[in-house]
């Protein structure tokens, strides 16, 4: 990240946002510091999602994530771990089972990823340390759905199937979990399934921030925002009227038809990247009713990525949703300045002249194992929110072919992650490491 003179950057964790006051509290990220308030001319909310559980007992104590750098390392720290403790000569062969019996909650393209990127880790790598326990190594994928990768076309889906099949990864679909203890996973009919390592990718949910927002949220519990990335706040047409308009915010209200009301502010209500896989249909909150709902976007707030839902259409929670927002909300926001004034009698319409953000879909990647993957193009996986009216969002079609499998989609994957990467830097580190790892394999150090 490069900062310009006139900009700072400042490392602390946002703890409460005051609307009405234009103010953040936050806390100091480094140790021994005290907190802060902040004051803000304009707000971008782009604080993504925690992981979610479900609620399931026993998950947050005894599982890993995979969500920041640092789970990641803790993974494979915690992988190694196992065969190490595997290894030692005085460990008994049912000890040597659980530790080397790796488990991963979530059939998603993020579960279905680790795995194969696990498998090829041990098989690659870990085989030649430990050639003695690869008859003991197990690797399960448990899922909810009846599938895995219920998102992608089903050829692809059955292609990763067959894929794993092959490779010895069991998958385990309509499967229910009802806790988690140390090193055993308790599913709904009573059995008990050990583990050494357990990867939990079952989706996303809003962080406390989000939640305490006074502002309309989703049925997964992301923020709404309208066309232009504003976030949006509910009123109710029965006789509460909607905000005055700010200056930035004109169209202060968006309404929607006499359905059900397209937001529920429930806390309990989640949202899941990867297909849920442990949480039955039942659990699922009913959506609230209202005759009619008025929308009014909150004055100079703006939210993006994981923590955002557009009103009438669902993005995924992706990499790529995130970025095309940002580098929207970048040229909006270098647009405001250039309207008339507020007080402009032509400075409504100037403002509802300037573009509004359009996704486009550029195709679903997943890694599979063994340098090939499949890119899913065929549709979006968008689709209308299902607390709305059922009015389409804007979204271009993808320009991609419109499905891939096998080495060619893994060249696909591999270019797409390197053209994306952030920096110049990036772009020579990332393939300099890729063939460092082909050459010698990939580092199996404790550290």
């Amino acid at each position: 990240m490069t900062l310009t003179p006139s900009s700072s950057l400042i490392q602390a964790w946002c703890d409460a946002i005051d609307l009405d006051r234009k103010e953040l509290t936050c806390m100091p990220a480094l140790p021994d510091m005290q907190p802060f308030k902040l004051r803000y001319d304009k707000l971008v909310i782009a604080v993504g999602a925690y992981s979610n559980t479900f609620g399931i007992p026993g998950v947050e104590q005894h599982g890993f994530f995979l969500k920041e750098i640092s789970h990641a390392q803790k993974i494979r720290a915690k992988i190694i771990e196992c065969f190490e403790m595997a290894s030692e000569p005085n460990t008994p062969d049912d000890v040597k089972w659980r530790l080397l019996s790796f488990a991963v909650v979530g059939g998603g393209p993020t579960g279905v990823e680790f795995s194969a990127e696990l498998h090829d880790f041990i098989k690659d790598d870990l085989s030649r340390l430990y050639p003695t326990l690869m008859d003991k190594v197990t690797l399960t994928v448990y899922d909810v759905g009846s599938k895995i990768l219920s998102t992608f076309d089903a050829s692809l889906a059955d292609y990763a199937a067959r894929k794993f099949a092959r490779e010895g990864i069991k998958i385990r679909t309509k499967t229910y979990i009802k806790r988690v203890e140390k090193n055993k996973l308790i599913l709904a009919d009573g059995s008990e399934e050990p583990f050494g390592v357990l990867v939990w990718s079952t989706g996303l949910t809003a962080t406390p921030l989000i939640r305490e927002l006074g502002a309309a949220r989703s049925r997964d519990n992301r923020l709404v925002v309208d066309e232009y990335l504003r976030v949006l706040r509910r009123v109710h047409d029965s006789g509460a009227a909607a905000e005055a308009p700010h200056a930035d915010t004109p169209a202060a209200a968006t309404t929607t038809k006499d359905k059900p009301a397209p937001i529920s502010d429930s806390p309990a209500a989640s949202t899941s990247k990867d297909k849920p896989a442990t949480i039955a249909a039942k659990d699922a909150p009913s959506p609230p009713t209202a005759s009619r709902d008025v929308y009014t976007p909150i004055p100079s707030v703006y939210a993006l990525g994981d923590c955002a839902s557009l009103l009438h259409l669902s993005l995924p929670a992706t990499a790529q949703v995130a970025s095309q927002q940002g580098t929207y909300l970048r040229k909006h926001l270098n647009k405001l300045p250039t309207l008339p004034a507020p007080t402009s009698p032509t400075y409504t319409s100037s403002f509802s002249a300037l573009p509004k953000f359009e996704y486009s879909h550029m195709g679903s990647m997943v890694y599979v194992g063994g340098w090939k993957a499949i890119m899913d193009a065929t549709s979006s996986p968008t689709d209308t929110h299902p607390a709305t009216t059922g009015e389409k969002g804007t979204q271009a079609p993808s320009r991609l072919p419109r499905a891939l499998r096998g080495r060619l989609a893994w060249f696909v994957w591999r270019s797409a992650y390197l053209v994306k990467s952030v920096s110049l830097r990036n772009m020579v580190l990332i393939p300099a490491s890729w063939l460092f790892s082909f050459l010698f394999g990939r580092d199996t150090s404790r550290f």
